[in-house]
């Protein structure tokens, strides 16, 4: 980039492919987007145009060690990724929007949206068909591309880059305005066509407008008769022609293509995006921490902070709040620093070493192409070889030791690690491009028609329709328990055991702060955390920050353009989860007690290993008896975001849970609210109104409550079910036991439960239709609705219904 000039250099380049060869005979380097991206930052190109990238779908992958970002649009099926397109920037100018709204068209046309000071400029990639190519396919080629100028407003520019397999000529004189004076060659078909588009839309050929050497001018030697020829072409409007400074073919520019770079340079001023107010979540270095030393360091810069300040500032919880936060991130700033640069793979551990590598290559290829005699043919092709096996035993080199490290963290069962590189082994995310679909199915563009259309899903899926009446609410269960829950104010042992409990390597909210900073305060931060809980339980105010909640969209399946096609994380307050932590530590053995036996969602010791056994289980015996046996498997729509608030806090008052306990519990459940995150930034927050709080470790206990009562409800109502008769305290090698009829044990089984999954058993269908009935009736009086659609219905051993079931 050109900041003197306020230049932007643009370019185009055939690189005949992005993938990398899976022959070892190949002579072609490894890792093709890295060593292209670092050709490319050596020739300082901010935006260039690739063909034949061989890429399927769309997406977009970051090369962060040069600096660049790809996006590419290919063929849906990997058996037709002929041909490919991609667009290929500088990072920093993706990440300040300059470019962006990228367009896919077709596996040939794609285009971005480059933002200037004063003007909009679409940039379009082609790759046009050959003339061996059928006349169909060519002139469609040429009818879409002319679609994807005329939609372009004329106050817009446009700068259409790509290998056009066409010679315009250097007739300037019968295409006056569209050739330039220093044109090369004959025209041909394609180019004929060519010329035709750039009349029609008042374009020029910026190649033909600069007297220089032909070897500037042309980009490709034909294989048979080694002529050279201008194809790949950089085509502007008429009336920009002025702000072209240079274009020409750059020779040095090497990645195994038998195309040359074709580079622009054309007078650009770049937009000053305004920051976002939002700053980005900080990321520290925390595995510092594990040195014992730093640790002392760190404790210790977190209590100079903290009693820094106005001591009499503490009076109110959200100040308090403010001052450990502050104290506990300036002390991870100063003392563990930023995290350092994430290194993707075996390219980017040995980028040194590969860099220089690739200067001999790249010195050899320069003397071969100014001086192409035998001699410096042949060195170019013993370095090229030379280059290749040093490069590839790098790799072998780096995947010897990084096995040797997987192999160690599985020996101690380091999972995080050991996950941490099976991801450096892929290397460089390919994600998908940022582009949402509206709800009529158009494609959005902008960032914040993006952000708009994120935060109107999101808050449908987090805000469900709900309508309970609350007075009617009966509690069919009671809690047994042993000793009744603490009320008073969090001691510093239900503290420190609850950030003990604090799971590692875990992203966290808005305040950046993670359990291993907590951990690593130790005592100071035990302190510091147990005034302030004393300060909340008092004031029964929630600081803003831990009602708060980032969500982050997750692909589950489909188009990845439909935001239905997304599952929503939430990142909450690590600090906060202390709070929800010392809560669910004093009611989870005072609600243990109202679940019945069927349920093992979220329960210690239970699983759905324990459910889909107790299933095969029924299914076997009904089997081996020759009985009957009936069942529905029932899905609650959206069960958890559909919880109502008021009738589950009406709930735990019935239980006789802790009346402080109720308080903080309603306090961490008004006046939440969230914003999705998208590419590292948030967009407009929303109000959370129903539902449990996602990512909150209350979350499960609560539901658990909640659902129970339906459970209760049907077994109040319906009495019947699946009896199971059992022996359990026979010896099985004595036949007198097991014909003994006093050791017989006999339970009614009428479901099966892991959370919000529900298996209804009957012996009849009658009786299962009955059961469904009373399960649906009960779920509507608390807001909650079975999803029919996913509610499915098995019978065993029936083999003609005696009834319908619907």
């Amino acid at each position: 980039m050109n900041k003197k000039s306020k230049a932007l250099n643009f370019a185009t380049w055939n690189v005949r492919t992005l993938l990398d060869s899976t022959r070892l005979s190949s002579i072609t380097l490894q890792r093709r987007t890295a060593v292209i991206a670092h050709e490319l930052k050596q020739y300082n190109i901010d935006i260039v145009a690739l063909q034949e990238t061989h890429l399927v779908g769309q997406g977009q992958l970051e090369e962060s060690s040069a600096g660049y970002t790809y996006l590419w649009s290919g063929a849906k099926d990997a058996a037709q990724n002929f041909y490919g397109v991609a667009i290929c920037a500088r990072t920093e100018l993706v990440q300040k929007g300059i470019v962006s709204e990228p367009s896919c068209i077709n596996d040939r046309i794609m285009s971005v949206q480059v933002h200037g000071a004063t003007s909009q400029t679409t940039f379009i990639c082609c790759y046009a068909p050959t003339l061996v190519d059928d006349v169909i396919v060519i002139e469609t080629f040429y009818e879409e591309l002319r679609s994807v100028i005329s939609r372009i407003p004329k106050t817009h520019n446009v700068i259409l880059a790509g290998d056009f397999n066409a010679r315009v000529g250097a007739l300037s004189s019968n295409w006056r305005g569209v050739i330039g004076p220093h044109g090369i060659g004959r025209q041909n078909e394609n180019g004929l066509r060519l010329l035709q588009l750039c009349v029609q839309e008042d374009l020029c050929i910026a190649n033909t407008m600069f007297q220089q050497k032909d070897l500037y001018k042309t980009s490709w030697r034909h294989p048979r008769s080694k002529c050279w020829h201008q194809i790949d072409f950089i085509i502007v409007r008429r009336r920009n022609r002025g702000s072209i400074l240079r274009c020409r073919s750059m020779r040095g520019p090497n990645c195994d293509t038998d195309h040359l770079l074709v580079r622009a340079t054309i007078h650009f001023t770049k937009k000053r995006f305004q920051r976002n107010s939002q700053t980005r979540p900080k990321l520290f270095n925390i595995s510092k921490l594990k040195d014992s030393s730093v640790r002392r360091t760190f404790e210790e810069s977190i209590q100079a902070l903290y009693h820094s300040e106005d001591q009499h500032d503490n009076r109110d919880a959200e100040i308090q709040w403010t001052r450990v936060k502050t104290s506990i991130l300036q002390s991870a700033a100063a003392v563990l620093g930023k995290k350092p640069a994430t290194r993707w793979d075996w390219f980017d551990d040995s980028d040194v070493e590969i860099q220089e590598i690739l200067k001999k290559k790249r010195r050899a290829h320069l003397a071969y192409i100014e001086n192409p005699t035998r001699i410096h043919k042949s060195e170019y092709s013993r370095v090229r070889g030379l280059c290749q096996r040093q490069i590839r035993a790098l790799k072998e080199k780096w995947w010897a030791e990084k096995v040797k490290e997987m192999q160690h963290y599985m020996n101690i069962n380091d999972t995080h690690n050991l996950h941490r590189c099976i991801k450096n082994i892929a290397g460089p995310v390919k994600k998908a491009l940022n582009i949402v679909e509206s709800q009529d199915g158009e494609h959005l563009k902008t960032k914040e028609e993006i952000a708009s259309r994120w935060k109107q899903h999101f808050c449908g899926v987090l805000n469900q329709d709900t309508v309970v009446n609350i007075d009617s609410i009966q509690v069919p269960i009671r809690t047994t328990p042993e000793s009744t829950p603490r009320d008073d104010p969090p001691t510093e042992a239900e503290v420190r055991t609850a950030i003990r409990q604090l799971k590692n390597h875990k992203c966290p909210g808005s305040d950046s702060i993670t359990a291993e900073l907590l951990k690593g305060g130790e005592d100071t931060v035990v302190n510091m955390m147990v005034t302030l809980l004393k300060k909340v339980w008092e004031e029964k105010h929630i600081p803003k920050d831990w009602t708060d909640a980032i969500v982050v969209p997750l692909h589950k399946k489909g188009n990845k353009a439909k935001c239905d096609n997304y599952r929503g994380i939430s990142l909450l307050s690590v600090p906060g989860k202390v709070l929800s932590k010392v809560l669910c530590n004093r009611l989870s053995p005072f609600l243990e007690t109202c679940f019945s036996d069927s349920q093992c969602g979220f329960r210690t010791e239970r699983s759905t290993v324990d459910m889909i056994f107790a299933t095969r289980q029924l299914v076997e015996k009904t089997l081996e008896q020759n009985t009957e046996l009936c069942m529905a498997f029932i899905d609650i729509r959206k069960a958890f975001d559909s919880v109502n608030r008021r009738a589950l806090f009406n709930i735990l008052e019935q239980l006789h849970c802790p009346p402080n306990a109720i308080t903080i519990l309603r306090k961490l459940h008004e006046n939440t609210h969230a914003a999705v995150r998208v590419d590292g930034e948030e967009g407009p927050s929303f109000e959370v109104r129903t539902g449990v709080r996602q990512g909150c470790v209350l979350a499960p206990l609560l539901f658990l409550v909640y659902i129970q009562i339906i459970v209760a409800i049907l077994r109040l109502q319906h009495h019947e079910g699946v009896e199971i008769i059992y022996r359990a305290d026979s010896d099985m090698f004595s036949r007198r036991g097991l014909k003994s009829q006093t050791k017989v044990s006999c339970s009614k089984m009428a479901e099966l439960m892991f959370a919000d999954d529900c298996a209804v058993v009957e012996k009849t269908p009658q009786a299962l239709q009955a059961a469904v009935n009373i399960f649906s009736q009960a779920a509507n009086s608390l807001g909650l609705k079975v999803n029919e659609d996913k509610t499915e219905v098995m019978f065993v051993n029936i083999q003609k219904r005696l009834c319908p079931f619907y």
